[in-house]
Order: C-alpha cells, then structure tokens, then sequence
C-alpha cells in the first residue's frame, strides 16, 4: 500500500490523509469515480496524440495536492466571488496544471492552485487537469513552470476594459467578472491635449459676489435642480453656455444693465420668482414663458 500523504498544517493542501485509491469508502467505488475511470480510459488515447502534455479527469478532493509554498496569493473575497463562480458553472473555465506523481493517481498542482481550491469548496466531484509525468518533470522544471505561470502574464487598457464591459447588461454576469466597478468608472476619462489660447477668439466672464448673494444663489439653484422639466427643450439656459450667454445679453439689454454679474443675479432674481409662482401651472409652463427654454426677461 502506498504511503498516505501527511496532513498539511499550512491549509495549502486539499489532501489530509487521503486514501491510496481514490473514490474507495468500505471498500465501494463511487458511482463518480467510476465515471471518472471511464474517462481516463477515454484519454488514455488522447494523451499518446498531446505527449508529452497529458489530461485527466480527477476528483479535486481527493486526487490533487496544492502547493506547499505559494507566492501567488489571492484575498479571501475574490476566492470567494471565484467559488461561486465555479458553484453556478459546475465546472472550472480555465484548466489547472499539475505534475501526476509516479506510481500514483495523485496531482500536485503547480498552476491553478486557487481554482483547484475553488473546485473543492464548490464540491466539485470531477475536473480536468493537464499534467506532465514526474519522471518527464524535474522539480526545477516544475517550480520554473509555477513562477511562469504567475508572472508572465499582460496588463488591462482600462479604457477597452471598460469598453467591454459596458456591454454587459445582466448585473449577475457583471458581478461575476469579479470587476471593482468603482475603480473601472474612476478610469472613464479622456486625456485631451493641451489648446492653444491663441488660436481662439476667448470671452471671459468674471463674477464677484457677496457672502449674502452667493447665498442665495446656491438655493435659488438648488431648488432648480429639483425642479422638474417637461422636455429637453425646456431645459435651464445655465447648463447651456451658448443659451446662458445669449439669455444674459437680453438681461442686460432689457434691464439696462452693463455688468455680468449684476445680470447674473437679475437671472437668479427672476428663477426665484418663477419659482415662488403656483406649482399647478405644470413645469413644463414655467420654461415657455421664457421662450423655448429661455429665461423670462422682463
């Protein structure tokens, strides 16, 4: 009888003491590692075509033993996102590679370390893995194979990363990307080069307001961001600058004013008494009076 595997007090392993024959309770084969059997016989064939690579149906839990010594490390919430993951599938989407211990129908896993133990939490009872034979794998080979695994590897562009997964629109599936939705939408903008000033014809507006009337001007504002409009017509000329400029011009010309920010506080003045007008004449109204859209001005 071959020498039972010592239990791993570093919870790396997901063998404590597993049984020679795998798939033996009182000495019973499970209908599961019968089917698993089969499937080995299945690629017994396969494996003389991929040689020196090979593939075996294993059973996570008692086939496969994971690194002692990992340097890839996972946090405890993504292994979890990635067991329930393999929980929904039934399957592992990416297959783990490991060297088949000689003599043995044992697996240590070299690459795919995470997923294998995903497998076990899911209950998974069967998966697939690629090997190579011990005796065709030195342990250097095998440890240059694990650095590999985890160090070559590309980045994201964040901008086609995001890209593509605007497309996604069940939010099951966005959650199951295991994406920091959050950290994507912090990446969602556009780096434009610098503008020569001189190129243009600028304006600039200037405004200074006292403490009292900057006051009122955020609560007349705010009261118009919870103000309700009927269309995109009627929308406030202060989120427009064409109709913003447009609109102070016939301020000052109607009221005879010259300075911007005089006009910009007869505008704010004329909001609040739209404002303080009977809710029952509908919100829509209240822009028509001001010419599609356009603040009254008289």
């Amino acid at each position: 009888m071959d020498k039972e595997e010592p239990k791993e007090t570093s919870g790396n392993s997901i063998v404590d003491n597993a049984p020679t024959t795998p798939g033996m309770e009182n000495g019973v084969r499970s209908p599961i590692s019968a089917q698993n059997d089969k499937a080995n016989q299945l690629f017994e064939e396969l494996n003389k075509l991929i040689a020196p690579r090979k593939m075996a149906w294993v059973n996570p839990q008692t086939d496969c033993i994971l690194l002692e010594k990992n340097a890839h490390f996972m946090p405890k919430e993504m292994l979890v996102r990635l067991t329930e993951n393999v929980k929904k599938d039934k399957f592992l989407s990416q297959i783990p590679f490991a060297i088949k211990l000689t003599g043995k129908f044992r697996f240590h896993i070299i690459s795919g370390n995470h997923r294998m133990k995903a497998a076990v939490k899911a209950g998974l009872e069967r998966e697939l893995v690629m090997y190579l034979d011990e005796e065709d794998c030195s342990k250097e080979k095998g440890i240059a194979i694990q650095l590999s695994h985890n160090s070559i590897k590309g980045d994201d562009d964040k901008d086609i990363l995001l890209e593509i997964y605007k497309e996604l629109t069940d939010l099951n599936l966005k959650e199951y990307t295991g994406l920091n939705e959050n950290e994507l939408y912090e990446n969602d903008y556009k780096q434009f080069p610098a503008i020569n000033e001189e190129l243009f014809d600028m304006t600039e507006l200037r405004f200074m307001f006292t403490p009292a009337s900057l006051e009122n001007i955020d609560k007349v504002l705010d009261a118009l961001e919870q103000r309700t409009f009927a269309s995109e017509n009627d929308r406030l000329v202060l989120i427009n600058f064409e109709k913003f400029v447009a609109t102070m011009t016939k301020v000052k010309i109607r009221s005879n004013i010259k300075n911007n920010t005089t006009a910009f506080l007869k505008m704010i003045e004329i909001c609040e008494k739209e404002l303080a007008k009977p809710t029952d004449r509908g919100a829509g109204k209240v822009a028509e009076q001001g010419n599609n859209g356009a603040l009254p001005t008289k």
